[in-house]
Formats: C-alpha cells, structure tokens, sequence
C-alpha cells in the first residue's frame, strides 16, 4: 500500500461515521459493480449473427430485446444503493470501541455478507476485504426441492403368495412320493 501525496487531508472519523440523512460521507464505488448475471461487465444473453438480421424482421415479436444492466456509476456515493429488506446497503462501525483515539471505520455490505472497506488513520488509507461464501443475502433462506416420493413396494396379490417352509416330515414324504414315481416309471418304460 502507497502512502497518500502529503497535501492529502483525509476526513475525521466523525465524518467517516455520520449517519445523517444523507448517510456517511466520503464513501463511494471505486470499482465496476457486479450485476445481476454474475457478471461486471453486461454480456447479451442472445447474441444476433449478421446473417441472422433478415429473418429477425419475421422473428421480431418471438424474441424480446433484452434491455441491458448498469450498475452505480463510478464514484458515486454508496448510500444512493437501494435498500436490503427496508435497512440501508451499508452498516457504519468503529474497529474498536475501547481505544477511539486509533480506532479506524468499518463499513459492512448488507447486499453482500461479509464485504467490509476499512479506513484508518484519519481517512488516509483503506483496505477492502471479503470473507463469505460468494451469495448475496436473501431474506429467506436456500431450501432445496424435496425429493420425489419413494416408490410403492412390489404389491403381493393371489397369484403371489409366500409360503411357509415344509416341516421335515412333508419334505421326507415328498421324497418318498418322488422315489416311488421314478420306481413305477421305469418299470413301465421296460413294458
């Protein structure tokens, strides 16, 4: 980090941290904003092709133009941010509240849960940081879909019953039916 020229006068804490009607002075947007497609820069969703001009005028009422986004200007003031949930973009604090003589000024994104731009020794120098997990905050939070319901088991209906085991005493008279079948079988063959 570069020291500030020396005719540089930075602004007090107390500026740094009015909360009048106008909200703090002397913040404001010193990069591109991030729009809605994710993007700093607007990308046409649905690009058109040279060859394709002929055949929009047939096309025309099926596809809709797409009116591009735009973020704050640069340096624009950031309490001109819309609101999150009816509270301001922007959450002024102290880094301390026990030492105020070299406390610096916090200001936290309420748009974005854990952005924070730091100024300290009197406005002179500045430190942005973000620690979160890349979503903006929404009031309600993130439910994944339910899973479909499970389905219904095999059913069982008269041409698919279960049967019981044989007990040891049907097993030995089946075998005993079997040999008797396979004896009287033979002798016929010989017949």
């Amino acid at each position: 980090m570069r020291a500030p020229p020396d005719e540089y006068e930075g602004m007090s804490r107390e500026k740094l941290m009015d909360a009048d009607s106008e909200g703090p002075d002397g913040w404001c947007h010193h990069t591109q904003f991030i729009l809605e497609q994710g993007r700093c820069k607007w990308v046409n969703p649905n690009p058109k092709a040279e060859d394709e001009e002929e055949d929009d005028e047939d096309e025309e009422d099926e596809a809709e133009e797409v009116i591009p986004e735009t973020g704050p200007s640069l340096l624009s003031s950031i309490m001109s941010d819309p609101q999150v949930d009816g509270f301001p973009a922007w959450t002024p604090k102290t880094t301390s509240q026990m030492n105020l003589r070299y406390a610096g000024v916090i200001m936290s994104s309420n748009r974005w849960p854990g952005a924070h731009a730091l100024a300290y020794d009197k406005g002179k120098f500045f430190q942005n940081m973000y620690i979160g997990h890349g979503h903006k905050y929404a009031s309600q939070p993130y439910s994944p879909p339910l899973p479909p319901p499970a389905q219904e088991e095999y059913k069982v209906d008269e041409t698919c019953m279960e049967t019981s085991d044989p007990t040891a005493e049907q097993v030995e008279q089946w075998n005993a039916d079997q040999a008797k079948g396979e004896g009287s079988g033979d002798e016929e063959e010989e017949d």
